[in-house]
């Protein structure tokens, strides 16, 4: 039985490496919209930026707010009117009063994988005593330039936005050079549509599900049920055993008790 303890144990190790090897850990930044992660493979979103003016522009929610965001991958940009607009920022949000409001700093990126390894670009802004942080979350998608969709703001001080991208797939490179020498493509982005008003009910398509993610899924699922085939194995073996021992166990008789013969001779 120790020799099955030890092969679960080994099996529950095994199925612990191959589930954290297909979810990376950390993507060190290289610039403002690159990283590499451990097993050298970098993801690169310099192709979607633009210069000065936010390649993802006036977004509305997905929750059916009024507010509107704006989004530029690597640069920073400049939107709304002189001295009350957006200036120099990585994101920004405009209110249905037409006042914008900064939400991010490019030059202020990190990357971080969640708990589903999706990797995530995070900015954020000092606002005196409180940091504001603006959470892109990267979804690969090999068939999709450019998806954005934005879930708005999630706290008081926490705003998602989401972006499905073929230049969100992890890929190795051969030098750091091509992350700034790749051609840029025309830009075609998908503009996530704006909730209906009331009363109205129209059907949209949901974005398309994270590939990486449903394969982590099935790798944990095969990992819990081969855990589950070993366990039914030993307890299945525990009571095969048992109950072979039962029926082979022999039964010694018990002596009698011992009388004293003065007692008995006396009881006649």
């Amino acid at each position: 039985m120790d020799n099955m303890s030890s092969l679960i144990i080994f099996t529950f190790i095994i199925c612990c490496a191959i589930v954290r090897a297909q979810i990376p850990q950390h993507c060190r930044k290289i610039t403002p919209c690159s990283c590499i992660d451990e097993l050298n493979r970098v993801v690169n979103l310099t192709v979607l930026a633009n210069k000065l003016t936010p390649r993802f522009k006036d977004y509305a929610t997905a929750g059916g707010d009024n507010n509107k965001y704006s989004w530029n991958p690597c640069n920073n940009f400049e939107e709304g009117p002189e001295n009350e607009g957006c200036i120099n920022v990585g994101a920004c949000k405009i209110s249905p009063n037409g006042s914008y409001t900064e939400i991010g700093q490019s030059d202020t990126v990190e990357f971080s994988h969640d708990d589903n390894g999706n990797l995530s670009l995070v900015m954020t802004l000092q606002d005196g005593d409180n940091k504001i942080e603006t959470h892109v979350i990267l979804y690969c998608d090999e068939k999709r330039d450019a998806f954005f969709r934005v879930i708005g703001q999630v706290t008081d001080r926490v705003y998602w936005l989401q972006l499905w991208s073929k230049y969100n797939c992890p890929s190795h490179m051969k030098s750091y050079d091509d992350i700034v020498t790749m051609p840029a493509p025309e830009h075609k982005s998908e503009r996530m549509p704006t909730m209906p008003t009331p009363g109205a009910v129209t059907m949209t398509s949901s974005p398309p599900r994270d590939n990486r993610t449903l394969k982590d899924i099935e790798i944990i699922m095969f990992c819990i049920l081969v855990m589950v085939t070993l366990i039914l194995v030993i307890l299945l073996t525990r009571y095969t055993l048992k109950l072979r021992t039962s029926r082979t166990e022999t039964y010694g008789y018990s002596r009698l008790p011992q009388y004293d013969a003065q007692y008995i001779k006396e009881s006649k």
